[in-house]
């Protein structure tokens, strides 16, 4: 769902300068986080049919739903880099927050570099930057929706992490 989130938000980017950053980004998560997930799996020792089965929680539903709002034609640009903004800024304030501290298992270690090197804190960067340019420009109504967005997928995050801490494992 998120890929498909940020292909969305490729396509209704209105310049190429606009799209680039969000098609490297795109790149990515479809190659380098991709792997990083299915070599995580398979060291915990995760099934291909349990992660594509197993019934979501209420703050991964949340998501998927949020998610599928913002791809939809009738999701302005800016809903959509708001969307965005909140997942990744949430990771990069995580992820930077740490220093240099990593835990042993690659799996938790690569995750956490995955979002603090310098191309994801540019990335992320220029993610605000565009966000506020386009709610500068953006008429009160377009900027509630922004705000709306921004605010409910944080919300989702703080969920799924709590989720995360409660959770069975699946192994």
């Amino acid at each position: 769902a998120f890929a498909s989130l940020l292909g969305s938000t490729v396509a209704k980017a209105p310049t190429m300068a606009s799209k680039a950053p969000l098609a490297t980004f795109l790149a990515d998560v479809t190659s380098q986080e991709n792997d990083y997930f299915l070599r995580s799996f398979e060291a915990l020792g995760v099934r291909l049919e349990q992660w594509e089965n197993e019934t979501p929680s209420q703050a991964t539903m949340g998501f998927q739903n949020l998610i599928q709002e913002a791809t939809s034609d009738a999701c302005h640009y800016g809903e959509a880099l708001s969307t965005l903004l909140a997942a990744e800024w949430s990771y990069l304030t995580w992820a930077t927050s740490l220093g240099t501290k990593r835990p042993e298992a690659f799996y938790f270690a690569e995750w956490i570099d995955l979002h603090a090197i310098p191309e994801f804190q540019n990335f992320v960067g220029w993610l605000r930057e565009e966000t506020d340019r386009v709610g500068r420009e953006a008429d009160l109504e377009l900027q509630e929706k922004m705000t709306g967005r921004f605010c409910s997928m944080m919300e989702l995050e703080v969920a799924f992490f709590d989720d995360a801490y409660t959770a069975k494992q699946i192994h």
